[in-house]
């Protein structure tokens, strides 16, 4: 669906790439989350799928078509980067006039359906002017989901929301892209929220792409005991030594800590970064 290819993009003559070479593929009905620290070039990447930037070199395909070289193809596509809106229209009326912008008159009884998605329709007639940051972030993903969008770009879409508020949106934002078969890339810096909505992680760091594959916010445990393991342990566990690594949570934990104390004595229990942190703060 959405195809990059050995993009590179810098400011000036002067300074390094922002990005250099980056490529990468999402299929239809995929979500792929976007991290890396800031100044990674994050939101240079995103401005360049949306054509608000040209890229010094490499091509950004949408069904095999090339975006700077065909004038209609976004207009499938979904954009959230920032809140900007008309403050003297009503939240609706925003809506509708976005629709008539792009002409797409006919998704204007959608409207309601999805201000109930991101739980904004009870404020469909007041104007942004007098929303909170986290009401105006909800507005702007809904105009990003109106219509069919057979691609969604969203920055930061969890921000200003709170903690109810954002797993509500994610389960409904999961629902309605799968349901749909729309392609996805989020960028955030909430990596719980993201990993666990997204099917794939792209890890930006030093202008290249470190990362591409499964997402993984478990942190991992190291569980010391007082002498070297002897036997066998079955599920996903690691033994070096005296020491037993997992990536357990929960119940799940708790019951391999019994089992390690009906024979052992546990010295030390230690969490270290998940594979996402690392990314961020290192080891």
């Amino acid at each position: 669906m959405l195809k990059v290819e050995n993009i590179k993009k810098r400011y000036n003559d002067d300074v390094p790439y922002v990005l250099n070479n980056i490529s990468f593929n999402i299929q239809q009905g995929e979500i792929v989350g976007l991290i890396g620290k800031n100044g990674e070039g994050k939101s240079t990447l995103l401005k360049l799928l949306c054509k608000f930037l040209n890229p010094d070199e490499g091509k950004i395909y949408i069904k095999d078509k090339d975006i700077f070289e065909n004038y209609s193809l976004l207009r499938n596509v979904g954009i959230h980067l920032e809140p900007v809106f008309f403050p003297y229209l009503t939240a609706y009326e925003n809506m509708v006039f976005y629709l008539k912008v792009n002409n797409n008159e006919n998704y204007i009884s959608q409207i309601d359906e999805v201000l109930e998605l991101v739980e904004l329709k009870k404020h469909k007639y007041e104007k942004p002017s007098s929303f909170s940051f986290g009401m105006k972030q909800r507005l702007s993903l809904a105009i990003a989901m109106l219509g069919e969008p057979e691609i969604l770009i969203l920055d930061e879409p969890f921000v200003g929301l709170d903690p109810n508020g954002i797993q509500r949106f994610m389960n409904n934002l999961k629902y309605r892209v799968k349901e749909k078969r729309i392609s996805a890339i989020i960028s955030s810096h909430q990596l719980y929220e993201l990993s666990s909505i997204a099917d794939r992680i792209l890890v930006l760091n030093k202008s290249k792409i470190v990362y591409d594959g499964t997402p993984n916010y478990n942190r991992q445990i190291n569980i010391t005991l007082d002498r070297n393991y002897v036997g066998n342990i079955n599920g996903d566990i690691r033994i070096e030594g005296n020491k037993v690594i997992t990536d357990y949570q929960g119940d799940r934990l708790n019951d391999l800590i019994t089992a390690l104390t009906s024979d052992y004595k546990i010295i030390e229990i230690e969490t270290s970064k998940s594979n996402l942190e690392k990314f961020f703060w290192g080891d």
